[in-house]
């Protein structure tokens, strides 16, 4: 779940490389865009730690956005923008990408996984605004929030925290040996 935009559909694949590491791969769609995510996982040695683990993901986030304002005009009466201006149609194009180090924990049981992780990292988000900025200073709308949380700073990069927290639900083709309890 993505809390910043909108819940994504999320496919992913774990391969294993050697006897305690996994390659990564993940796939998602969004209502308007696309994610992809890869890493590397390393398990646990021990019984006691051998389905934690520790892995480093690079991931990347594509979306657009349709976006509806009004220019403002002056209120002759209150003396204040309403508004009541010409509508406008503009694009949002928001990249994200980045990279995360997670830790979590694997549960399994037969061909069924369920894993919690969290993790923390830097993200940079590029947002770009297909109008120009001196339209984007006329917009009614355009400094509200909800706006914000799409664009932030229009055509600009950002280098930001990155913080995951999730639970991963699978089914597994074929247990390793040191999956099995």
């Amino acid at each position: 779940m993505d809390f910043y935009n909108s819940p994504s559909l999320r496919l992913g694949a774990e391969l294993p490389i050697s006897f305690n590491g996994s390659f990564i791969a993940t796939v998602g769609a969004y209502p308007m865009g696309y994610y992809l995510k890869t890493g590397i996982k390393q398990y646990g040695k021990k019984s006691k730690t051998k389905n934690r683990y520790f892995s480093i993901n690079a991931f990347y986030k594509d979306e657009r956005y349709g976006m509806v304002d009004n220019i403002m005009v002056e209120d002759p009466y209150l003396h204040k923008p309403t508004a009541e201006g010409p509508k406008v149609d503009y694009d949002v194009h928001k990249q994200v990408g980045g990279i995360n180090f997670e830790v979590g924990q694997a549960y399994f049981r037969g061909h069924l996984t369920c894993e919690w992780y969290a993790g923390v990292g830097v993200r940079i988000k590029t947002a770009t605004v297909s109008i120009s900025d001196s339209v984007q200073k006329r917009l009614y709308n355009y400094n509200e929030s909800r706006l914000e949380s799409y664009t932030d700073k229009p055509a600009k990069n950002e280098i930001l925290p990155s913080a995951s927290l999730g639970i991963r639900i699978g089914y597994v083709l074929k247990p390793m040996k040191r999956l099995r309890k």
